[in-house]
């Protein structure tokens, strides 16, 4: 019981701590040294898998996690794209499906009642103030926890949704176009940048 209670509410805190330094030395090297970012990654296709990789099991976790800053997603995939422009499609591709897919497991998780209550999220408040947030809203609910202060709830309205059994397509519709401007608003200025830093 404790651990669960401790996963739920402290992991994405130190989630956030690891990345924050990661985010810190990646852009400060795209910025200042492309060039060698360039050779280093796209030289290499197993440190691009690798990294492609990790920005996808960002974008699934958090998802899943709530609190885990799945900023770090858009922003290292839209320098990709920038730095890689041949490929532009596969990088959408990949940061949408994703977050749909990290989507899509939370929804699961939540059609399985025994789940919910094996993992002990009725202790978590932040599953408490998702699962009232998804009662009220809906499908609104779900789109509007990709932006602003309801980012914090995110992974557990998608749990939630599935654990009040809203319907799939009442789901998926609000949680694509969430995604979709959400990938936009941080993936654009990444891509521009990358783009002017090339």
């Amino acid at each position: 019981m404790a651990f669960s209670k401790w996963f739920w509410d402290e992991f994405p805190k130190i989630m956030t701590w690891l990345l924050i330094p990661w985010l810190i030395i990646f852009f400060s090297m795209a910025l200042f040294n492309p060039e060698w970012m360039h050779a280093t990654l796209f030289g290499s296709g197993t440190v691009w898998a690798f990294l492609v990789m990790g920005v996808c099991a960002i974008g699934i976790l958090g998802n899943i996690i709530p609190g885990i800053p799945t900023n770090a997603m858009p922003l290292t995939l839209g320098w990709l794209a920038a730095a890689d422009s041949k490929n532009l499609q596969f990088y959408i591709i990949v940061a949408l499906g994703s977050c749909l897919m990290g989507s899509i497991i939370g929804y699961g998780l939540g059609l399985e009642r025994g789940m919910v209550n094996s993992l002990n999220l009725q202790e978590s408040e932040r599953y408490g103030k998702a699962y009232k947030r998804v009662e009220m809203h809906g499908s609104k609910a779900i789109f509007e926890t990709r932006f602003g202060k309801s980012v914090a709830i995110l992974g557990h309205a998608n749990i939630a949704a599935g654990d009040q059994r809203l319907p799939l397509t009442s789901f998926l519709f609000p949680a694509a176009l969430g995604h979709l401007i959400w990938l936009a608003t941080y993936g654009v200025p990444a891509y521009i940048v990358g783009w002017l830093a090339h």
